[in-house]
């Protein structure tokens, strides 16, 4: 047993871990600083990039967890949703998380129905004839 490092006494509810022990996978996205987090919020989409921009430039500091909020939801939502409700956000002005969960929770799927099908009888057919 051979002593590899000495940690510091760290006060009640702190940590004092040598960051350079700590692998790269292992680091929170908060740690890993901003620019990691935009990285990963632009490849999303491009919509995506355009809105995590935007929300830097009206929120300052404070966007930082909304930008974590967006990560998240690449989590639960197809990426195709994100982009299409980033988008909306970036039109009507919208720059705060709840907002997009507000517009990929409401966002509904158009369904196209078929007019003729072999199967499907004409209109015409429930006439009723007096």
């Amino acid at each position: 047993m051979q002593q590899i490092s000495v940690h510091s006494k760290a006060n009640q509810g702190f940590r004092s871990t040598d960051q350079t022990h700590i692998n790269t996978r292992k680091r929170s996205l908060a740690e890993l600083g901003v620019e990691a987090l935009i990285n990963r919020c632009q490849r999303l989409g491009p919509s995506c990039g355009a809105w995590v921009y935007a929300v830097i430039q009206n929120r300052g500091v404070e966007a930082v967890r909304t930008l974590q909020g967006l990560i998240y939801l690449a989590r639960e939502h197809p990426i195709a949703e994100i982009e299409h409700a980033t988008c909306t956000a970036i039109e009507h002005g919208c720059f705060r998380f709840k907002d997009i969960r507000s517009l990929l929770k409401n966002q509904t799927t158009q369904l196209s129905f078929i007019q003729s099908h072999p199967i499907i009888r004409d209109m015409n057919t429930y006439q009723v004839a007096f």
